[in-house]
């Protein structure tokens, strides 16, 4: 999908695309987690097929309807000559490795907040009620957030300011 943005979307509208993107996601995610949730109060196995299901109908309107969306005369690398490329860049897979450490930690909570919340009594429609709210919150304040946020620098939105101040007198 971000390639396909990158692909499709001129170079000044992509932030507000991927913002768009990010927000209906979120939208998604609120919205499929308070579904989910619903269902597995009911029956994990009615979870595990109306996953399936949606998940094979999605497929199938992306193999049908979503066009290539990679330019004319673009170059495509089979996949392993792509993955050799990637792994040839030291600096991306620093970051990538940095990333995964990063996301290692930042999922445990889908593992042990799970096990904590029903050792306290806390069935998955709850749990999975309450997972929604951050989404909620993200459909909700984004829009605001966002006319705000575009006043500033993005590169110093992302970096701390001692970092772009020590960088600045180097």
């Amino acid at each position: 999908m971000n390639a396909a943005i990158t692909d499709i979307v001129p170079w000044e509208d992509r932030t507000r695309a991927w913002g768009l993107s990010y927000w209906a996601m979120n939208l998604g995610w609120t919205f499929g987690l308070a579904i989910g949730g619903l269902l597995a109060a009911r029956s994990f196995t009615a979870l595990f097929l109306a996953d399936a299901a949606t998940t094979l109908v999605f497929a199938a309107i992306v193999a049908r309807r979503v066009p290539e969306t990679r330019p004319p005369g673009t170059h495509a690398h089979s996949p392993l000559a792509g993955l050799a490329r990637v792994f040839a860049d030291g600096p991306f897979v620093v970051f990538l490795l940095l990333h995964l450490v990063a996301l290692i930690v930042f999922v445990q909570f889908q593992l042990a907040a799970p096990i904590d919340m029903n050792a306290h009594g806390v069935g998955p429609g709850t749990f999975a009620a309450l997972l929604s709210v951050n989404g909620l919150g993200v459909v909700i304040l984004q829009p605001l957030a966002g006319p705000a946020l575009a006043r500033h620098d993005g590169a110093r939105l992302l970096a701390p300011r001692r970092c772009s101040s020590a960088r600045a007198s180097a």
